[in-house]
């Protein structure tokens, strides 16, 4: 799993933390258009869950949705690219970024409290100067496994300070599968198409993304006026 930040035909950047990854490349990228370094910054990411190495491990780990295993998530494949540029003509601004660690795993025994997301959010919701409450919705590399949603279910419960009619959770997996690293930088480009179309359910969105080894990412994007 790979994923590269590209900021001149001489310097690139890979990252290999899965869906994770997309999010710390986001941020590098980012850093690096505020120091203007460069100008402008393409991140881009792409995977498929479609060779036979990953689809024979999943299977083993049992982590394919199959007849007979109803807690598993169903491989894709996907590409997605983000242009960041200190220009003020864009369609979307990041207001903020928070990473932490998970010490739960699939692989391991700790109790499921979500502390790595609900830390990376805070620190996302800190930088941007917002509330949980504030934001309009959610999009998540989350795939299908029970785990992951109790993720969500649990940084709703512990960070989300005042009640909301609705919060919607938009899941790129729905229609492309899992797709690994470049689940969270699709799951963006979704709120963005969702607001030039009209149809998201407001100007502010929270991203979240993780991968197997305990990262957690939060990004804090908001509509272009």
């Amino acid at each position: 799993m790979r994923l590269k930040v590209v900021l001149n035909p001489r310097r690139v950047r890979i990252f290999t933390e899965g869906s994770h990854g997309g999010y710390a490349a986001l941020a590098a990228g980012r850093e690096m258009v505020r120091r203007r370094e460069f100008p402008a910054c393409l991140v881009a990411g792409a995977e498929s869950m479609m060779c036979a190495r990953t689809l024979l491990r999943l299977y083993e780990q049992r982590r394919l949705l199959t007849e007979d295993n109803s807690d598993g998530i169903i491989p894709g494949e996907a590409a997605a690219c983000v242009l960041l540029s200190s220009h003020k003509q864009g369609l979307a601004v990041i207001r903020g970024m928070g990473f932490a660690k998970e010490p739960s795993s699939l692989a391991n025994d700790v109790p499921l409290r979500a502390d790595g997301l609900t830390a990376a959010a805070r620190a996302a919701l800190q930088e941007a100067r917002l509330a949980l409450h504030d934001i309009d919705f959610r999009f998540s590399d989350a795939a299908g496994e029970s785990f992951y949603f109790k993720e969500q279910a649990l940084l709703v419960s512990r960070v989300l300070g005042e009640r909301k009619e609705e919060f919607p959770l938009w899941l790129c997996a729905e229609a492309l599968g899992d797709t690994g690293v470049a689940a969270g930088l699709c799951g963006m480009a979704w709120a963005i198409a969702g607001w030039g179309r009209r149809y998201a359910p407001g100007p502010r969105a929270i991203g979240l993304a993780g991968n197997e080894q305990g990262g957690r990412a939060a990004v804090i994007i908001e509509a272009m006026e």
